[in-house]
Formats: C-alpha cells, sequence, structure tokens
C-alpha cells in the first residue's frame, strides 16, 4: 500500500525541522548563559573588559532580562510539541505499508493540533498533502480505518482475523463520526451500541466471504451493511400495535410542523401505511412519514422504565405548554422557550435544574401539578 509520496523530501524537511529545533535548544542556552553572566559581580581589573563586552551584548542581555518563567515555560513547552510533530512525522514515513501505525500517529497529529504548531491557522489538508504528499481525504480514511480496527481488535472474538487494509473497513467509514462524538461525550450505551455494530458488520463480511471461498473485499462487506439496514428499515415499520409507543422525531425536513422538534419524543396515536400519528409536548401531528422517526426499545425492563418516564415528561411538558398558550401573560413567549429547550430531554438524563426550571413555570402560571422530582 503506497502511502507516501515525495519521501526522499519528506525526509529533507523533518531532518531540517531537527537541525531548526537544536538550532532554537541553542540560541536559548546561549541567552540564558548570558543572564548568568550578567548577575556575576565585576572586579575593578576587569571593569573595563565588562563594559566593552556589555556594550557589545546589549540588544541580547536587555532581550533575555525581560524573559519570564513562563516564557520559559512556554519555549520548552513548544520544543517538546516540535520533536512530538517530528517523530510522529517519521512513523507516518517510515511505516508507509501499515494503516494502523499511520492513521494512529497523523491521529494525534490532528487531535493535539501539532500541524498548527508555527502557524494556528495552519490548514489540515495543506499540511498532510505538504508533508507526506496525501490528500485530506486519505489522511481521514487512513484514520477511520485505525479507529475501526482497534475497536475491533479490543471487541473481536472467535475464528475471526483482523482486516489487512483498510479498504475492507471502506464501507464502515460512516459509523466512526458517531464512535468518536459518543467518546467525546462519554456516552457509553452509545459507544457501545456501535462498536457492536462495527463487529457484527465485520463477522457477517468474513462469514459471506467464507460461504463464498473469497477474500475479504471492500463490495462484500459493503453489501452485508447495505442488507442489515435494508432489515432495519423493514423492522422499524410500524403497526397498530405501536399505538402508545415512544419515538423520537429523528427528521423535520419537508415538515413544517415539526421544525425546532428533532430531537424531541412523541407517543404514537395512530399508523397508516407509510406514516403515523403523533403526540408530542406541542401538539398533534398527522401524517408524519414513518421514516422521520424512530421507535424507542421496550425489550429491557430500563428502556420500559425509561419509556414509562418519557410519557410521563410529555404529559408534563404538554400541561404546561397548553397552560402557557391561555395565558396573556407578557412572559408566554420566554415560558415557550423554556418549554421547547426542555422537550428534547432523555428519559434518564433529567437533571434537578430541568425540573426546577419546569416547576418555577407551573408556580408562576399556577398550575397545579406538582410532579416528583427526580431521583
Amino acid at each position: 500500500m503506497a502511502v507516501i509520496g515525495r519521501k526522499t523530501q519528506r525526509r529533507s524537511r523533518t531532518k531540517k525541522s531537527e537541525e531548526q529545533l537544536e538550532k532554537e535548544q541553542t540560541t536559548t542556552q546561549e541567552a540564558i548563559d548570558v543572564t548568568a553572566q550578567s548577575d556575576v559581580a565585576t572586579s575593578p581589573d576587569s571593569e573595563q573588559e565588562n563594559d566593552k563586552e556589555t556594550t557589545e551584548s546589549t540588544d541580547t542581555a536587555s532581550s533575555v532580562e525581560t524573559l519570564k518563567p513562563d516564557q520559559v515555560d512556554s519555549i520548552e513547552e513548544r520544543e517538546e510539541q516540535i520533536a512530538k510533530r517530528a517523530e510522529l512525522e517519521n512513523i507516518v514515513i517510515e511505516h508507509s505499508q501499515s494503516f494502523t501505525i499511520i492513521g494512529k500517529a497523523l491521529r494525534e497529529i490532528q487531535e493535539k493540533k501539532l500541524h498548527q504548531i508555527e502557524d494556528p491557522n495552519k490548514r489540515w489538508d495543506v499540511y498532510v498533502d505538504e508533508t507526506f504528499g496525501i490528500v485530506k481525504s486519505r489522511a481521514y480514511q487512513l484514520i477511520s480505518g485505525t479507529v475501526l480496527y482497534e475497536v475491533l481488535e479490543d471487541k473481536l472474538e472467535g475464528d475471526y482475523s483482523l482486516p489487512k487494509s483498510d479498504t475492507q473497513l471502506r464501507p464502515l467509514y460512516s459509523l466512526v463520526k458517531g464512535w468518536r462524538k459518543a467518546t467525546a461525550k462519554n456516552n457509553v450505551e452509545e459507544k457501545e451500541r456501535i462498536e457492536q455494530l462495527i463487529v457484527k458488520h465485520y463477522k457477517d463480511s468474513i462469514d459471506v466471504a467464507n460461504q463464498e471461498g473469497k477474500e475479504l473485499t471492500e463490495s462484500i462487506v459493503r453489501e452485508v451493511v447495505r442488507a442489515s439496514q435494508q432489515k432495519e428499515v423493514q423492522a422499524s415499520s410500524f403497526s397498530t400495535e405501536d399505538i402508545g409507543a415512544v419515538v423520537e422525531i429523528t427528521k423535520v425536513e419537508g415538515n413544517d410542523n415539526l421544525r425546532g422538534q428533532k430531537g424531541n419524543y412523541g407517543i404514537i396515536t395512530g399508523v397508516n401505511n407509510f406514516s403515523v400519528s403523533i403526540e408530542t409536548a406541542m401538539g398533534k401531528y398527522d401524517t408524519i412519514p414513518q421514516q422521520c422517526v424512530r421507535k424507542m426499545p421496550a425489550d429491557k425492563v430500563y428502556q420500559q422504565e425509561t419509556n414509562e418516564k418519557i410519557k410521563s415528561h410529555i404529559s408534563r411538558l404538554k400541561t404546561i405548554y397548553d397552560a402557557i398558550q391561555s395565558s396573556e401573560d407578557k412572559d408566554k413567549r420566554l415560558a415557550n422557550y423554556i418549554v421547547g429547550m426542555t422537550a428534547s430531554y432523555q428519559g434518564t438524563k433529567k437533571t434537578e435544574l430541568n425540573h426546577k426550571l419546569l416547576k418555577t413555570i407551573e408556580d408562576y402560571f399556577e398550575i397545579k401539578d406538582d410532579p416528583q422530582q427526580p431521583q
């Protein structure tokens, strides 16, 4: 897998950066030596000589004397960052046949913004092109492939081999964004769900390849992912048995009535061939395309409890919202805004602040309901 271009030129650039680092270190040491010399008391015999030396080094000494401790720390930190970047760049160049080693190094450079040490406005695409001779999309492919490989390395069980090339994983790249987002937000449940999906798609793809007596290829993985998505669509279709179930609004495009409600929850009140009717805290809505809502799971006890909490919250918000609409209070608009902000509450993540905000509105508009504070 030829990944890096203009290797000789890159080695030269890396060597040049190392020489520049050595030069900066030497300059810093010389400046420190000058400062130390300026603190030594001079004797009468050497006063004339020292005066001459002081005159010749006035500019250097004056600049060093103004160097503060935090500036020295900043210089040392910058030097460490430059050295670390040079080390990672060498890894990318020297391991051009291993996508996981390259991807891991690129990921660290990007996440720590080491490519912007000298220039905070340095674009990622310009950096990878100038340094490694690759385009931005290829850099992202290598990073995504490495993330997927690490997930498989940690979670894959049974007699399954790890991928040999990032091309085998390309149909799974779309899952990486959600995985990184869940990781950043410390959403353990969502992270585990995505990891299970990655492992399932990969294992299913290997099984198909073995059945056909072929090596695992990108096209096989893509077909497996497509078939799985079709099954999910079929499984997500609604029936009259779903009336009363909790759904999440996932799309609002083309539905002006749902504008601003993406992520909010509703309860199914009716099911048609291709649409559903739902009730949210903001009102009732008919003929909502089925692909615009997502059923909340209800196959486990904790999920059933979560759905009941969501229903209770929707009922509370609806009571508050209706009371606000019938009021002529001048703060009606502000109250509506607060209710709208809390409508996307996720059942198990209700906060004390959320409760207190709603309780304040209930007291202000003299709404008699007094829901229990969340545990």
